[in-house]
């Protein structure tokens, strides 16, 4: 097959060295660039010529090329597949983020990496999933409700690999991945997890959330999964955190898995109203967690509240329950990919339920001595059947 190269910078450059010192020339001929950029149109690039988007698809429709490798870095991808597609050229390719930008592509077999992108699907930006709901450090209004929950609850790995199997129909990749919880070091198969999350969706950029007390004591197959499979720590930086940090970058370094940590945390912040009468569009509009999409058997919403606000409402007696609109089943068989990207680009009814402000408190762990305050704004009507359990 004749490929032609989008992108036409160090990564598309190295692409092409990948494909020449592999010996798969054959099979994958790359005969020209594309780029969007004017100044490289028309320059010739490891001697091969740069062409615009629209030579780029004269060349697709007179069968000169017959497909097309995205080499860019991962935010970009969706976009120009997006501008391709739209030109007539249906045969795409990406590389996944976690060879992009990295001069060991020159080494790699690229055949064994290479993502088709299916144009007729969108990409989904990102999702959350719980590996567990319980944690080992209970922060005090915990976003996810943690603190409540009194017995361990693990995620359902085989509905989990059903669940990406079923989203792999609607929509052709994810950007980003996190695996968290509550503390997802205490699953043990979070390598499970980790590999059947890869092994489906090979464009994602694949992380683990813990707090990081754990990774001193877990087995080290773990990290060898993890780097195998190009899964990474995003780790929070709470307090006890802190005065491990060292020891974690040690541990992690030693075992060539990548990480990122947070800045120090001090501060956590509460936004539920049970009054509900926010007007949900405002609160929408100015939501930090707008974009936490949240998968949970079967289910998928715009925030993992519609979905993990019953742990509140058996724990204190409140009433807040989302609309059959705010949680999307993603087994309904008239759900196509636009219509679920729709979805989760627009308010939920049970938006109304959060502020458009936030209240700001100081960061602290267990929630032993759990109170409805701590996730509950104040100065909000509270009814009076609450009121004990408010104080």
């Amino acid at each position: 097959m004749k490929y032609a190269v989008w992108g036409a910078g160090k990564v598309g450059e190295w692409l092409k060295i990948a494909i020449e010192r592999t010996g798969c020339q054959k099979e994958m001929e790359i005969v020209c660039f594309g780029d969007n950029n004017e100044a490289l149109i028309g320059q010739k690039k490891d001697g091969l010529i740069v062409f615009s988007l629209n030579e780029i698809q004269k060349l697709y429709k007179s069968k000169e090329i017959d497909a097309i490798i995205i080499a860019v870095q991962n935010q970009h991808v969706a976009d120009i597949a997006e501008q391709l597609v739209s030109g007539g050229i249906l045969e795409l390719y990406m590389l996944p983020y976690y060879i992009v930008g990295r001069k060991k592509i020159c080494q790699l077999d690229i055949r064994s990496f290479l993502v088709k992108i299916d144009g007729s699907k969108p990409r989904l930006e990102y999702f959350e999933y719980h590996v567990c709901d319980h944690c080992n450090l209970n922060c005090k209004g915990c976003g996810h409700f943690c603190p409540l929950v009194k017995e361990p609850v693990f995620g359902d790995l085989n509905a989990y690999e059903k669940d990406l199997e079923r989203l792999k129909e609607l929509v052709w990749g994810v950007k980003r991945i996190r695996l968290m919880g509550g503390e997802p070091l205490l699953n043990p198969k979070l390598k499970d997890f980790i590999q059947i999350t890869r092994s489906i969706f090979k464009d994602a950029m694949l992380k683990v959330v813990t707090n990081g007390l754990l990774i001193d004591k877990v087995d080290e197959s773990l990290f060898d999964v993890m780097r195998e499979n190009h899964c990474e720590f995003d780790i929070s930086l709470y307090k006890p955190t802190n005065k491990m940090k060292h020891k974690i970058q040690a541990i992690c370094d030693l075992y060539g898995v990548e990480y990122s940590i947070s800045s120090l945390i001090s501060e956590f912040f509460k936004v539920e109203d049970i009054s509900g009468k926010q007007n949900k569009n405002n609160s929408f509009d100015l939501c930090m967690s707008k974009r936490c999409t949240f998968l949970r058997n079967g289910k998928i919403s715009v925030c993992g509240i519609p979905q993990l606000i019953g742990t509140l409402n058996d724990a204190f007696g409140t009433e807040i329950y989302p609309s059959e609109q705010d949680i999307i089943d993603l087994y309904d068989k008239s759900l196509s990919g636009k219509d679920l990207i729709d979805r989760l680009n627009h308010p939920m009814d049970i938006c109304r339920y959060c502020s458009d402000h936030v209240q700001k408190f100081k960061w602290s762990a267990g929630g032993a001595d759990a109170k409805l305050s701590d996730w509950v704004i104040e100065d909000k009507y509270v009814p009076a059947s609450l009121g004990d359990a408010y104080e």
